[in-house]
């Protein structure tokens, strides 16, 4: 299912991946990594994160053009 990048940030939210049509890199998906408290009580708050084409999980933000996008696709 195709949906705008509204409706892949909810999918997020409900614990999803989504990934763009269009991205070249085979299995590149994000999610929504959940924070957790520090041991020193400082809060890691959630971030999205990509799933990289090389297995690597790395912090992510959307461009003007991921935002924009009708493309989306949950995983």
């Amino acid at each position: 299912m195709i949906v705008n990048y509204g409706e892949a940030l909810d999918a997020l939210k409900d614990g999803k991946k989504v990934a763009r049509k269009g991205w070249n890199g085979k299995g590149m998906s994000v999610e929504l990594v959940r924070g957790a408290a520090t041991p020193d009580g400082r809060v890691i708050a959630d971030f999205k994160a990509l799933n990289a084409a090389d297995g690597k999980l790395m912090p992510w933000v959307t461009s003007q053009a991921d935002d924009q996008a009708v493309d989306w696709q949950i995983v």
